[in-house]
């Protein structure tokens, strides 16, 4: 028997309410989950070892920023010059910085140095003997950037062997036509 157009009506009116209650528990259900979740710590990300060190390594190259906060850096020098010479020496801003540059460089020469000497020994941690090593090649009276030993002869370059003392050209004589002294 077919249905009149009142029945329908109903039905589809029905079909809408049922929509809506699944709809309703669907979305507490999803708030419950919500609520859970928020009580739940999520445990922070773990890099592998070395990672963050590397970024961190990178970060410091790239920029160009003191290493060394300033005020701090300021009160040292002060306290150490107070110590050295006359009580309320006036320090320029520009000496300063200038002062911090320089230590910075330093600071930084002998880490790259002491992280050489550790490589060199097989190492990838440094040690203090490793700094020690360090401060002892840079000494006072030691040139870094040339050799204190002069190397005379280079085995791979081409030499002619030596002359006999005989056969030496006298100081005196000269080659083509320069006037002889």
């Amino acid at each position: 028997m077919p249905a009149t157009l009142a029945q329908r009506k109903e039905n589809q009116k029905a079909r809408r309410e049922q929509a809506r209650e699944k709809a309703k528990k669907l979305r507490k259900k999803k708030s419950k989950k919500k609520d859970t979740s928020a009580l739940v710590v999520k445990k922070p990300r773990r890099f592998r070892p070395g990672t963050v060190a590397l970024r961190e390594i990178r970060r410091y190259q790239r920029n160009t920023d003191k290493l060394i906060r300033k005020l701090p850096f300021q009160r040292l020098v002060r306290e150490i010059a107070n110590e050295q010479t006359i009580a309320g020496v006036r320090w320029q801003t520009s000496a300063l910085e200038a002062l911090q540059e320089a230590s910075e460089a330093f600071l930084v020469q002998r880490f790259q140095d002491t992280n050489r000497i550790a490589l060199h020994a097989g190492r990838e941690s440094i040690f203090v003997k490793d700094m020690k090593c360090a401060s002892f090649l840079d000494r006072p009276g030691r040139d870094r950037h040339f050799p204190t030993v002069s190397i005379t002869r280079n085995p791979l370059v081409h030499q002619p062997p030596a002359q006999p003392a005989s056969e030496a050209v006298p100081a005196t004589q000269t080659l083509g036509n320069e006037i002889a002294a």
